[in-house]
């Protein structure tokens, strides 16, 4: 065998074992587990529009004087969001990097378990209450959103044990 079938056969292998050593590492990323923590806010100040002893989005925001809130229809995804239950006023939870951010503008806290992967952040959130809601509704259909690429990822097809593995941005 000559040299040049040799140097092509190594440099195939070596490729090879970096393709499978990227992959390995993509699908299992080490995460360190998020440490929550819950504090009460050190802020003096009630919001206009919300009361602090209510634990649902409908029980803590209220229709400012002389409004009233619009109906949502039973079983839509607004009447799930009302009835959403909040952590008490003033906690104060971990963000991205591990600090608390006592925020005045912060009026309430989802009470959502975020795992011990990491944090759920932007549009994270409001993908995970879409996927919940339709979850515990039975709509596994529709548990399905696009990748800033246009890539659609559905629960349905997770479910059948397809993965998504991704490259760079």
């Amino acid at each position: 065998m000559s040299i040049i079938k040799k140097a092509i056969i190594v440099v195939a292998v070596l490729l090879i074992m970096a393709a499978l050593t990227a992959v390995y590492i993509r699908v299992n990323p080490k995460w360190e587990p998020a440490k929550l923590t819950i504090e009460t806010s050190k802020r003096n100040t009630v919001q206009q529009c919300t009361k602090p002893d209510g634990m649902t989005v409908e029980t803590r925001f209220v229709p400012p004087e002389g409004y009233g809130r619009v109906s949502a229809e039973q079983g839509s995804f607004g009447e799930y969001l009302r009835n959403y239950p909040l952590y008490p006023d003033g906690t104060v939870l971990p963000i991205f990097n591990g600090l608390t951010d006592d925020s005045p503008y912060t009026a309430a806290v989802f009470y959502i378990s975020v795992g011990d992967e990491g944090y759920q952040q932007c549009a994270d959130s409001i993908i995970r209450l879409y996927s919940d809601y339709f979850y515990e509704n039975g709509q596994y259909d529709k548990i399905a959103f696009r990748f800033s690429n246009g890539f659609e990822c559905s629960y349905d097809k997770w479910r059948k044990g397809k993965r998504v593995l991704a490259f760079g941005g």
